[in-house]
């Protein structure tokens, strides 16, 4: 059983990168030439190429998800506590005052 949670560790690792230079790309090609679009030509841009957009990113967005949450809580415990800022792991691993 370790061994599906080792190989869904690293598929999460890829998908998170695959999903990182998404954004990326998205963020330093894609952004900068919509904003140099007039809106008229933005809006028809959008139209011809909004279903490829969702095509592309719906999925990866998905994928991406569902792999960072299943890794977190499905690998026998919960390892989201290194990915906290010390006063979330404060505050959620505190003990009940009285």
């Amino acid at each position: 059983m370790d061994i599906i949670f080792e190989i869904a560790r690293w598929l999460s690792v890829a998908t998170l990168g695959v999903f990182a230079g998404a954004m990326l790309t998205e963020g330093l090609v894609l952004v900068p030439y919509w904003r140099s679009l007039k809106p008229r030509e933005f809006f028809a841009w959008y139209a011809a190429n909004g279903q490829r957009l969702l095509g592309f990113f719906g999925p990866l967005t998905s994928v991406t998800a569902c792999n960072a949450c299943g890794c977190t809580f499905g690998g026998g415990g919960l390892h989201l506590l290194p990915l906290l800022s010390k006063s979330e792991c404060q505050f959620y691993c505190r003990k009940p005052q009285r």
